[in-house]
Formats: structure tokens, C-alpha cells, sequence
């Protein structure tokens, strides 16, 4: 009898473990499990700089950390922030009609788990605290809403 009541349970305890595993993706969530941070390139002067084009790629990532490549939309600029680090240096890559330009923006932040629901799962939220930037186009980051959830609201504002 005793055997049989180790067997239930370790049939429970998998069937449990794998339907948490099976609850992590988007499958079956009605919202999305990914919190971007959301912002705009803004210009600054009364004479833009024309830019045909961005890409932004992540500093330091293990593998190809492409997130916009030539990219033409100057308000929809969606980013993914590293929950295991407490700062991402993002490399903007803007490219003009005669120039190309690279500029360096991090963002400081503190990142926390967040618990969606039982579909959904889990998701890492982030609070910017500050935005640095280095180079040459980038002349001012403004934070707008410092909490990033998977909620599309603009986060930041970059301008040149």
C-alpha cells in the first residue's frame, strides 16, 4: 500500500511541475509575458537630422542581440532589459543620408519578479532609475514612466 501511495505522489509531483512548465510560455495567456521598455526618438532642434534608419543590438550578450534592425519607426522603439543584471548597455547604430553614427545608452534599473496568473506564469518587471548615454547623436534621455510591465506604456524619450 505504501508503494502505491509513492507512486501516486510522484505521479502528481510531475504532472504538476509539468503543467507549471507548460504555463510559462504564451500559449494560452491572453496577455503577453514579455515587458518591454517603450520609447520615441524625439528631435531637439528646429533643424532634424534626417535618419533613414536605426538598429539597436545588446552590449555584451552571448549571442547575436539584435532587437531593431533598421528600424524607420522613431516612436515604437521596443527594448528588452537583462532581469539578471541591474544595467543594459544597448549600441544605437543611426544611419543618415551621408553618415552613420553610433551612440552607447544604459539604463540603471532594479528588476523583480512579477507572477502574471496561472497561465501566464511568471515575468521579470524593471524600475529605470537612470538613463546615461555616450557618443555623438543622443542628446537628452528623459524617463516618462520609470515602471516597465508587459503594459505598452512609454517608458522613455531619447532625443537629437
Amino acid at each position: 500500500m505504501g508503494n502505491f501511495i509513492n507512486k501516486i505522489t510522484i505521479i502528481s509531483l510531475i504532472a504538476l511541475i509539468s503543467s507549471f512548465l507548460i504555463s510559462c510560455d504564451d500559449e494560452g495567456c491572453i496577455e503577453s509575458v514579455v515587458a518591454y521598455t517603450n520609447g520615441s526618438l524625439n528631435v531637439t532642434t528646429e533643424d532634424p537630422i534626417d535618419i533613414n534608419s536605426y538598429s539597436v543590438w545588446g552590449i555584451g550578450q552571448e549571442r547575436d542581440s539584435a532587437m531593431l534592425r533598421n528600424s524607420t519607426n522613431l516612436t515604437g522603439i521596443e527594448l528588452l532589459l537583462n532581469p539578471n543584471t541591474d544595467y543594459t548597455d544597448l549600441r544605437f547604430q543611426f544611419n543618415m543620408p551621408n553618415d552613420t553614427v553610433t551612440d552607447t545608452i544604459t539604463f540603471y534599473y532594479k528588476s523583480r519578479e512579477y507572477f502574471l496568473n496561472i497561465d501566464c506564469g511568471c515575468s521579470a518587471f524593471f524600475d529605470i532609475e537612470t538613463i546615461d548615454f555616450k557618443g555623438h547623436f543622443i542628446t537628452d534621455a528623459e524617463i516618462i514612466n520609470p515602471e516597465v510591465t508587459n503594459e505598452k506604456k512609454i517608458n522613455f524619450k531619447l532625443f537629437y
